[in-house]
């Protein structure tokens, strides 16, 4: 169902760095570059600094692990459907709300295309920031 491009050189595999502010990735060169994910957390900040005084130290920190949960499960979901490209397999190994979200979701996957990588560490010297990008078919 998906096209995966040819074989193309994976490229070395990146130091990743959990610290109490994000993920930071270490360049073949020793660069330390913050994640695209912690990146764009950190532009959000101010808003979710004003939730939580709103709900409250707890029921923001309950929020938060139900939501990283969530989006770990779908995020794995997807990283299947990629990879086998079976609808009915997919489904049939999950169980709402993840269903629900994958079908929300399958018209946008369908279109997705000539695939290169699935977590592949890549990084920007230019930009100085890294992240993931995934591919495991040889």
């Amino acid at each position: 169902m998906f096209t995966f491009q040819p074989k193309v050189p994976l490229l070395e595999d990146l130091e990743s760095i959990t610290t109490d502010k994000g993920r930071v990735y270490v360049t073949p060169d020793g660069n330390e570059y913050v994640s695209v994910t912690t990146f764009l957390n950190s532009i959000s900040e101010s808003y979710l600094d004003q939730w939580k005084k709103e709900v409250g130290e707890k029921v923001a920190e309950e929020v938060s692990l139900r939501a990283r949960s969530r989006g770990t499960r779908y995020h794995n979901l997807v990283e299947k459907y990629l990879k086998c490209g079976d609808r009915k397999q997919v489904l049939e190994s999950t169980h709402w709300p993840m269903k629900e979200m994958f079908i929300d979701s399958e018209e946008t996957l369908n279109r997705i295309n000539n695939i290169h990588f699935i977590e592949q560490a890549l990084y920007s010297d230019r930009l100085r920031i890294a992240g993931r990008v995934y591919r495991d078919w040889e």
